[in-house]
């Protein structure tokens, strides 16, 4: 759950960018990879319950990690544009209002789990 905080405003860059193709194959790699990990989790270490749970919480942040350096790759190849002072401030802008509204959505939710 925690990892959505990353997930979020990295996926609403990348939608900003039309960067269409890239989250498809990060969707797919959602897809697909927690499956091995919740089998891995509940019927080889005969976890259960537990298992499915920190099997959906490694997968998260796998995924999250994923698009973390995805979105570094990007600020790096940035550096190479005309101007890349303007380039990489409104990478860091856009980045930085999508974690803001997420940090303030996981604010509201935790409020009222309280």
């Amino acid at each position: 759950m925690f990892s959505l905080a990353i997930n979020f405003p990295t996926q609403k860059f990348l939608q900003a960018q039309s960067k269409v193709g890239v989250l498809a194959w990060i969707g797919f790699e959602a897809l697909i990879m927690p499956i091995g990990v919740l089998y891995l989790f509940v019927n080889v270490f005969k976890w259960g319950l537990a298992g499915a749970a920190i099997s959906y919480d490694v997968s998260g942040w796998v995924i999250a990690l994923g698009q973390i350096w995805y979105f570094m790759a990007i600020i790096v190849l940035t550096g190479h544009l005309e101007d890349p002072i303007i380039a990489v401030g409104s990478l860091s802008i856009c980045h930085f209002t999508g974690s803001k509204e997420m940090r303030k959505a996981v604010a509201k939710a935790c409020l009222l789990e309280s």
